[in-house]
């Protein structure tokens, strides 16, 4: 069995984010000795089919034993076009934070008006939209994080409905095929930098489970 401390971590931001936000999860990851990684997805100009590939050549780059994925919001979608696109990637655990796996309410509330049509068109594609989402059919343990406190984005501008952490709806966040949902009271923006998600990370990344 591989040691922990020589297993590698990609991290996968979100729409319209950069890797600097990933940064102190990262930090905490590789003081638990983990090697970490980030991928940058190009959001406004890639759709999650196109930054899959683009992931899975990092991947490839690393010729690591074990890679462990952990993707905020719709990274978690580029996951889900990454197994479906290829059968090569390395074993390792899966771990989203406030991913809309079931598509968002948000994004399409928001796509009816021009003004975010460029902010949103290459998300929508087989992501946000909800339409024709990759079906998991992965033999990998995988884990979702999501939050319930509603602050962001969709307590100003409308368009969720339910429990939500202000951006993404509770609801969106659940699957058949998940080994573990954990809800935290967190924001979608703050569960980037929250010390109690990072100890969740960990926890799956190490036992399989948030409550190890």
């Amino acid at each position: 069995m591989v040691d922990r401390e020589c297993e590698d971590v990609i991290l996968v931001h979100g729409l319209l984010m950069r890797p600097i936000m990933l940064r102190l999860l990262g930090y905490r990851l590789s003081q638990a000795g983990y090697r970490v990684h980030y991928a940058h997805v190009a959001t406004l100009r890639r759709t999650s089919q196109e930054n899959a590939q683009n992931l899975h050549v990092l991947i490839q780059s690393l010729d690591a034993a074990v890679v462990h994925l952990v993707a905020h919001s719709l990274g978690g979608l580029v996951l889900m076009h990454l197994f479906e696109q290829y059968d090569d990637i390395p074993p390792g655990k899966v771990v989203m934070l406030g991913s809309p796996i079931q598509g968002s309410q948000l994004a399409q509330h928001l796509f009816r008006y021009p003004v975010f049509h460029s902010l949103l068109k290459k998300g929508m594609r087989r992501a946000l939209s909800g339409s024709e989402i990759p079906v998991w059919n992965q033999n990998r343990t995988w884990g979702m994080i999501a939050g319930n406190k509603a602050l962001g984005v969709g307590v100003f501008l409308g368009g969720l409905s339910g429990q939500s952490d202000g951006t993404v709806a509770l609801s969106e966040t659940h699957h058949e095929k998940l080994n573990e949902h954990v809800v935290v009271k967190v924001s979608h923006l703050a569960m980037q930098f929250s010390h109690l998600v990072a100890l969740y990370v960990m926890n799956f990344l190490k036992t399989g489970s948030f409550h190890h």
